[in-house]
Order: structure tokens, then sequence, then C-alpha cells
């Protein structure tokens, strides 16, 4: 038979293999399995428990741009904006256009009753009509009046003549009687006197006569007056005759006929030749008042053809035309109803120029450009944005009630769709940082002017994921976002960061939260 060794330390021992056929038996085996059992549950109880870890959640540091906006809500205008209203008051009477209907300069939008203005019109022109035929009457006598000056001076030379010849014919009768003469000298002298005085009488009777006509006609004097000058020109003539009478008495002994005669054809002669000087003295004035006349009735057709072109000025007034091109923004106007000069009838405008007006926080205005970049979402218009630059910003702010305001204005070039009364959203990029380290800000801590992270350095064997503050230094800020130095892109971070970590703490990340490469946040396995 051979033997079996005995058991090694650290070894179970173990039973003979039962011969075949028989049946095997431990009674030994039920009593060590719950002896193993119960050393096990008592190991696991009361060895030492690790304390429960902190759960964070936590984010990436990125690399990117950081874009620093602003927004504000504005509405779209347009560049170019006229109110059209009359030139003068009225009643409407036709309004051929509608708000919406694009119209070309010149186009006729609206009309007045012009019923009154044409009835003006009409009376104005029969006036420059009678101020014409005005014109050539008075034209008409000044060309008769010259003619009569023409005519008149004509018979000056006439009369002086028919003056010389019986001033040669008395020459001629008085050589022929001096020696008659001599005789009855002193009485024929004395009617002589007599008859010379007379003469001057005459004249100077006829003289006055002539002036007083010439005033007459001037209306410087009464016709009464003239009466008078005839009146002491026939006592003139009167006592003239007389004298003549008187001394052809006188030289009836020593006068023949023919001397009597010659001597009266003188006298007749003088008085045609001042008559005639007085006709062309009378036709020059005639002339003067004529060419008065016409000036006066110039006068006249220049007012009257004024007070036409004024009328028709007014008629063309009662249109209302645009002065562009343009759309009708708005209609104030209705058929039949009185429109006035100062309330605007119609607004025109310019809808390829439109700009949109945002008035921006006073807090924000320092950082607002010219050229700075802008999009704009309009309500009107879903998922179409509109891009373009800020044009002008305003250098005043306005206030309303406690808020003050900066208005921008950001020209919409090439936007077609957009109408003047869109409200839009504008969005301002004030400032780009390319190539940045970016971290949310709630990961950002500020402490004494210091800006600090809590950074998660991932789990190791036997040794969990811990949380350590790192100092950064932000560079700019956006409104969810900062930019940074001091950490890298990739590093995990806890966001929000809290107030209660304290330096290497061991954390747990929590779960769904961004992985990387060293599975940060797990613990080692052992």
């Amino acid at each position: 038979m051979t033997s079996t060794p005995p058991p090694s330390a650290g070894t179970v021992p173990v039973a003979p293999a039962p011969r075949r056929g028989a049946r095997r038996k431990r009674p030994w085996l039920w009593p060590a399995l719950l002896l193993l059992g119960a050393g096990g549950a008592a190991a696991y109880f009361l060895a030492p428990k690790a304390p429960p870890l902190t759960e964070v959640q936590t984010v990436l540091a990125a690399k990117g741009d950081l874009v620093r906006t602003v927004t504000g809500s504005g509405t779209a205008k347009a560049e170019t904006s006229r109110n059209l209203s009359f030139s003068v008051a009225g009643t409407v009477a036709e309004v051929l256009v509608a708000v919406g209907d694009t119209v070309e300069k010149g186009q006729l939008l609206a009309r007045l009753d012009t019923s009154a203005q044409q009835r003006e019109i009409e009376s104005a022109e029969s006036g420059v009509r009678s101020a014409e035929a005005d014109l050539r009457r008075a034209e008409a006598e000044v060309q008769r009046a010259q003619g009569e000056v023409t005519r008149a001076q004509g018979e000056v030379p006439k009369a002086q003549a028919e003056l010389e010849r019986a001033q040669a014919e008395v020459e001629r009768a008085q050589a022929a009687e001096r020696d008659l003469q001599r005789d009855s000298a002193r009485s024929t002298q004395t009617a002589q006197l007599a008859v010379a005085a007379a003469q001057e009488g005459l004249r100077s009777a006829e003289s006055r006569l002539s002036l007083q006509r010439q005033l007459l006609a001037a209306g410087a004097v009464s016709a009464q007056e003239v009466r008078s000058a005839e009146t002491e020109r026939a006592e003139a003539a009167r006592k003239l005759q007389q004298a003549q009478t008187d001394l052809a008495f006188a030289a009836k002994s020593v006068s023949s006929a023919g001397l009597i005669q010659a001597r009266a054809g003188v006298e007749t002669a003088r008085a045609s030749l001042e008559q005639t000087r007085n006709a062309v003295g009378q036709a020059r004035i005639g002339v003067t008042q004529a060419e008065a006349g016409v000036e006066t009735a110039r006068a006249g057709l220049a007012a009257a053809r004024l007070k036409v072109a004024n009328l028709q000025k007014a008629l063309a007034d009662t249109e209302l035309r645009a002065p562009s091109s343009g759309v009708v923004s708005a209609l104030n106007i209705t058929v039949g109803n009185p429109a006035s000069t100062t309330a605007p009838a119609a607004e025109l405008t310019d809808p390829s120029r439109l700009y949109l007006e945002v008035p921006f926080d006073e807090t924000r205005s320092p950082e607002l450009q010219r050229g700075q970049a802008v999009k704009v979402q309009f309500d009107a218009l879903p998922g179409e944005t509109v891009t373009g630059q800020i044009g002008r910003v305003d250098p005043v702010a306005q206030a309303s009630g406690q808020v003050a305001s900066v208005k921008a204005r950001i020209p919409l070039e090439g936007a077609q769709k957009v109408k003047p009364g869109y409200t839009g959203l504008a969005t301002v990029t004030l400032e780009t940082v390319e190539d940045a380290t970016l971290v949310p800000l709630e990961a950002t801590l500020e402490e004494a002017g210091e800006n600090y992270v809590w950074t998660v350095r991932p789990a190791a064997e036997d040794t969990p994921a811990s949380a350590h503050r790192v100092r950064v230094t932000v560079t700019a800020r956006s409104a969810n976002e900062a930019a940074v130095t001091g950490i890298q892109p990739g590093d995990r971070l806890v966001s929000p960061a809290p107030s209660d970590l304290t330096e290497g703490q061991p954390v747990q990340v929590a779960a769904g939260t961004p992985a990387d490469a060293a599975g940060a946040g797990e613990k080692a396995k052992p």
C-alpha cells in the first residue's frame, strides 16, 4: 500500500480518492465553508471606510474667438421722407393714390376743387383784354396828336410868310403916301398911337388867352377863367377896331385905301401867325397827354396780366404732385374734406435708402463707434439676417424719465424686403479677440482684484480627482464668456465655481460632463 504524505502548512488536507463503486463522505466540508464566510463578512464590515467625494459640474477650457456684442431694438426708417402739403387751402376733389403706391417724380397725387379759381381766372383774363384795348386806343391817340403837331408846324411858315408880305405891302403904301401924311402928322400920329396901344392890348389879351387855354388843357385853371380871358381879348379887339377907325378918319385926307388895307393885312397876318403858333403848342400838349395815357394803359395791362399769372399759379397749387420718386407711406386726406396748407396731406418715402435707428443704454454708448459691424434680425422677416455697419452715433444722449439712451443709425443697404416701420434687433460687434482661451464667466472668481478658476486634476491610481485654484488674467469679457491667460485650452474647470472648495479637495465629476483623455474625475481602480 502506498502511504499519503502529510499536508504542508497553508494547504487544505485532501481526502483519499474513494474507491470505485464506493460513495464519498465529507462531514467536515460544511463547517469549513461556514467558517470562511463568517471571516470574510467580518473583514468587510470592520475595514475603514473612505469619506464621500464632492460632486462638481465641469467644463473644458476651449480655444476660439471671443466676440463682445451689445444688442438693441429699433425701428426702420427712410433716409428720405417728406411730408407733402397743398400750397393753398381748399376742398379735396380727387385722390389718385393710396398708401403703399409707388409714384414717379411729378406724378399727380391729389387735386383740390378749382371752380372758384376758374371763375377768377376768367374774370382776370377779361380784364387783360380790356386793358389791351385801352392800350391800343392810347397808342392811336398818340399818333393822332403827333400828326396834329406836324400839321400845325407846317402852317407856321405859311403864316410867317403872309406876315412878311403884308409888312412889305405896308411899307410900299407908306412910301407912296409919305408926303400926304405930313399935313396930318399930328392927328395921324395920335390915332396911330391909339392903334398901337390897342394892338398891344390885343396882343396881351391874346397871349393871356393862349396861356389860359394851355393851362386849361393841363387842368391848372377853370373854364370860367378862360372865358374871362376871351372876353378881355374881345374887348381889346373892339378897342383896336375903334382906334383903327379913328386913325382911318384922321388919315382920310392923307392916306389912301391901299395903306389902310395893307396895315389891316399885317394885323391879320400877325393874328394868324399867333394862332398857328398856339395850335402847335396845343398839339404838343396833346402829344404829352396821349403818351401819358399810353403809359397808364401799359401799367394797367401789366397789372391785369400779373393777376392772371398769379391766379394760374394758384390754380397749379391746387394740385399735389410728387417732388421725387418714392412710396406713399401716409395719406391724410379724403375726397370732400378740407385740406390746409399746414397739415401734411401725404408722406413720401424713398424705400431704397433705409436705416435702423436704435437707442442703446447710455452705459454702452462709449463703446459704440462708427464702422462697427452689425447684424439685424427683423420680426417681420424670421430667419433672415441683414448685415451692416454703424453709420452714426448721436453725440447727445436723450432722457426718457429716469433712463437715458444714445441713438445709433445703421444704414440698411440692399435690404429690399425691409419696409419703413419694421422692428429689428441689432447686434453690434464691439470687440473680437482671436485665438483666445475661453471659459464661462460663471467659472471665474474675483477676490481682491484678482481672478481665479478651479481646475480639476484627473484621478490617478489610488488617488481621486482633486480641485486646484489657479490665478488667471481676464483679457476680455462677453455676456457669458471670458478670454483668459494662465490656463490652457482643454483644462477641466469647475463651473459654476463654488465658494466652498478648498485647495486639493477630492471631487467627483458629475455624470454627463465633458470627458478628457485622462478620464478626469474617475477614481483609480485597485
